[in-house]
């Protein structure tokens, strides 16, 4: 849903909108967090998505309109939206019907990001993403809990639960395994882990990634292959983004924008600086300068 949303005979429970400015939550940016009721036959129109979100049925049965899809919903089902969807909820004509939904995107850290890109891997080619979890109805109101009392950490624990959420819906919509299918997931999971390691110890002496065939015994091509199954992103993104990490400490500890390029084995300046920008938005020299203000 978005604020501007126009809706015809239904109720908030409860609601939360942080459109605005969205509240930061862990690795988790919060839009929106809410309960509503659509009465009989009521509906809230078609619009365009501005963030991830996910609509959890509580009660009552209806249809979840996703870019045209009609999907058919009742107590329990959960579905999934991404931005820029063009989505709409209609509740059943004979029976009122009540969710729950949140509304997100992603923060800094990896872990959301992962989790989001896998999610957009499963049904780049669908827009019939729903799955059916019964206990998700606790996890909503732990969130409601964590944002009303204000406890310690209570953002950190939303983000922790919203993650949760979207575990549950990624276990939930994969495919069972076979045995042969868990040892093969065991063992692309052991290289997995096996590169990230390797990657993490070895940032300066690894010049490029197609080293790695060598290292590990394996064809270039299998090892990247196995590393995105299992852990949703590519070998590239994650050794920059590992470069990207380490440059933010080397720049923390003032070394100049020229050593910390020629350590992390950039080919120019120029080239880092655009690398560094895009992991994190802001150039190097702001992220210092930003860094060293903060110290004083």
């Amino acid at each position: 849903m978005s604020k501007n949303d126009r809706i015809s005979d239904n109720l908030y429970v409860y609601q939360n909108n942080f459109f605005s400015e969205p509240k930061h939550c862990g690795q988790i940016l919060l839009y929106q967090l809410g309960e509503q009721i659509c009465t009989e036959g009521s509906e809230i129109t078609p619009h365009k998505q501005v963030c991830y979100e996910l609509t959890y049925i509580l009660a009552g049965s209806g249809i979840v309109q996703t870019n045209g899809t009609m999907i058919p919903v009742s107590q329990s089902d959960c579905v999934l939206s991404f931005p820029s969807d063009r989505h709409a909820i209609y509740a059943s004509p004979n029976e009122s019907m009540r969710f729950a939904f949140a509304g997100f995107g992603p923060g800094e850290g990896e872990t959301v990001r992962t989790l989001l890109e896998r999610l957009q891997e499963m049904f780049y080619q669908t827009d019939q993403r729903k799955t059916r979890i019964a206990q998700m109805e606790d996890h909503f109101f732990e969130i409601f809990s964590e944002l009303n009392e204000l406890e310690t950490f209570g953002p950190q624990m939303i983000g922790l639960k919203i993650c949760q959420l979207l575990i549950e819906f990624i276990r939930n919509c994969a495919p069972p395994a076979t045995e042969a299918y868990r040892q093969k997931i065991t063992h692309s999971s052991m290289l997995a882990y096996q590169i990230q390691n390797y990657i993490a110890n070895h940032i300066y002496d690894l010049k490029n990634l197609s080293e790695l065939s060598e290292i590990f015994h394996y064809d270039y091509q299998y090892i990247a292959k196995c590393f995105k199954a299992v852990t949703g992103m590519t070998l590239n993104r994650f050794y920059g983004n590992k470069k990207i990490q380490l440059a933010r400490r080397l720049l923390e500890q003032n070394l100049s924008i020229t050593e910390i390029s020629e350590k992390l084995g950039y080919s120019s300046i120029h080239v880092f600086t655009r690398s560094f920008k895009n992991g994190t938005g802001i150039t190097p020299s702001d992220y210092k300068n930003q860094w060293n203000k903060k110290k004083k």
